[in-house]
């Protein structure tokens, strides 16, 4: 049995049900529409008009695009300007490209894919590039992905010893109680690791 609700179609040409975004023809930005679903597909109308179709997809927080719709950065601008990111990240440093390779597969939406490793790769003005090429072995280590995953790592100063120390060939003071803590105060949203050290950069 079909259901249905409404919805507003975001500036970025998607419309949200069930915390997942499925894209919806450029036109009908801004504009409200119906979505008739049931637990195979989705139907979204605007008025009596049948606008589009998708299999349905609970997957919380990802896309489903359909190249025709033509919303921007969809094989265009963002696309482009993801492999130039990556040519970059490649030329510094393999580890780096493939872990700003795999940000942007688990985002899924391009706008937001470029963003992430964008600003993953401008921390290297802050932190240098050694650290962050340490750093992007340490999330990818403990499967973190993400600009906030990275700046956590950087600005905590936890890394795996295995990758800094032995796969990275890094200063390290291994001398931390737990693997919760640093300088004995508790940290907190970071996985446990077998080993973690300081590295000792300034």
């Amino acid at each position: 049995m079909k259901e249905r609700r409404s919805a507003t179609v975001m500036r970025n040409g998607y419309v949200t049900f069930r915390l997942h975004h499925y894209s919806v023809p450029k036109e009908y930005i801004g504009k409200r529409v119906e979505i008739v679903y049931d637990a195979d597909t989705l139907e979204i109308y605007h008025g009596l008009r049948l606008v589009t179709t998708h299999q349905r997809d609970d997957t919380p927080y990802s896309y489903t695009t359909k190249d025709a719709h033509g919303l921007p950065g969809r094989h265009g601008s963002y696309e482009k300007d993801l492999e130039q990111i990556y040519e970059r990240a490649g030329q510094t440093d393999n580890v780096l490209r493939l872990y700003l390779r795999k940000v942007a597969e688990l985002k899924k939406y391009p706008p937001a894919a470029f963003r992430s490793c964008r600003g993953i790769m401008a921390l290297e003005k802050t932190f240098g590039l050694e650290r962050l090429v340490a750093a992007s072995a340490c999330a990818t280590q403990l499967r973190l992905y993400g600009y906030q995953e990275i700046r956590r790592i950087l600005d905590n100063r936890l890394f795996p010893a295995h990758v800094t120390c032995q796969g990275m060939g890094l200063p390290c003071q291994c001398s931390h109680p737990t693997p919760y803590t640093r300088g004995g105060v508790p940290l907190q949203g970071l996985p446990r690791a077998d080993r973690l050290c300081n590295p000792a950069w300034p």
